[in-house]
């Protein structure tokens, strides 16, 4: 509270915006936090799928190879199908080694499937048709099978996902900010109360005043408080009255007397004047 002009006491509205930016960062805070874990657990779980059903294809064309020696891996070589049927390429251990661009290309790590070194090995490589998710499955003594499909279908459903949380935060955000002002406007309003109160009180000196606050809260009790500090102020002003009243009352008998002898003294001496002193004639 400050005191601004002739209006006294009030609230200065940045107490408010303070408690409004506190609700809605606080809310804010939380909504991003649930969004980004949503997004987090959307991206696994359709990864996790991809992968499924990419293992799934590389299975097929495992069993496919053991069961015919002279099998030919088929499908898109350049993987530019987005779903099944999928890229995929037999290779060797004795193969060497690839730096091509070519999304089933040879790498170390298909290399090592295919040596016996490592199992089952998942990555993400560049080809022509953009990003393609890759298994490398083994395939025998010293031979491996290199299965891809892009990842387009799962990045625009991640794209999608990103977009509708994105959406739905903003409007979340906005909306904890609309809470968070109204929350602050009706939270302080006893407050408001109180200050007008103090107005009064200040420019009236009128202790007689009330804070009307029916809360049970802290902000009742300071109410309350409030109250009965006006209510001991009014008692003490009316006893301080009561007391002058009297004084005045008790001091009139000796101030009379005190006229009279005066009065007397002067009719003794000869020479008697009307009293006109302001205490005497009072």
């Amino acid at each position: 509270m400050k005191v601004r002009g002739s209006g006294g006491h009030r609230i200065q509205p940045s107490l408010r915006r303070r408690l409004a930016v506190i609700i809605t960062a606080t809310v804010a805070a939380v909504i991003l936090l649930v969004a980004g874990v949503t997004y987090l657990v959307v991206l696994n779980q359709l990864s996790s799928n991809q992968d499924a059903a990419l293992l799934r294809e590389a299975t097929r064309i495992q069993r496919l190879v053991q069961a015919q020696a002279n099998y030919v891996a088929s499908g898109s070589d350049t993987c530019t199908f987005a779903a099944e049927p999928a890229c995929s390429r037999i290779i060797t251990a004795a193969e060497p080694v690839e730096d091509s661009g070519d999304a089933l290309r040879l790498t170390q790590a298909a290399h090592d499937v295919a040596a016996g070194n490592s199992g089952t090995t998942y990555y993400t490589a560049d080809g022509s048709a953009g990003s393609v998710r890759v298994v490398v499955v083994p395939a025998g003594t010293d031979r491996a099978i290199i299965v891809g499909v892009p990842t387009l279908l799962t990045d625009r459903a991640v794209d999608r996902v990103g977009t509708v949380l994105l959406v739905t935060s903003s409007a979340g955000i906005l909306l904890a900010g609309i809470v968070g002002f109204v929350t602050a406007t009706v939270g302080l309003r006893p407050v408001r109360s109180l200050a007008a109160v103090i107005e009064r009180v200040s420019h009236t000196r009128d202790p007689n005043e009330r804070v009307d606050v029916n809360r049970h809260d802290e902000l009742g009790r300071l109410a309350d408080s409030f109250n009965t500090m006006l209510q001991e102020l009014s008692l003490a002003r009316t006893a301080q009255q009561q007391l002058v009243a009297d004084a005045s009352h008790e001091l009139r008998t000796p101030l009379t007397t005190i006229r009279t002898n005066f009065s007397l003294l002067q009719r003794e001496q000869g020479d008697w004047v009307p009293v006109s002193s302001p205490m005497l004639m009072r």
